[in-house]
């Protein structure tokens, strides 16, 4: 599930959602729902990951 891969990716950083959301610049209300699948991420979301996260890989957090 793609979900979870966000959910781990945040783990391996160490982060809580709170922590994570800021750095993101989004609510935790947000990253709960992306993170649990019932709200997609949106490119912006997917932006600031790649922004705040170089190494990242969206391939394979959100579409494998």
């Amino acid at each position: 599930m793609k979900e979870k891969r966000l959910v781990q990716f945040r783990k391996e950083l160490s982060m809580n959602q709170k922590e994570f959301a800021k750095t993101l610049g989004v609510s935790r209300s947000l990253l709960t729902k992306i993170e649990t699948g019932n709200r997609m991420p949106s490119y912006r979301f997917m932006k600031a990951i790649k922004k705040s996260f170089p190494e990242a890989n969206i391939d394979d957090l959100f579409f494998k």
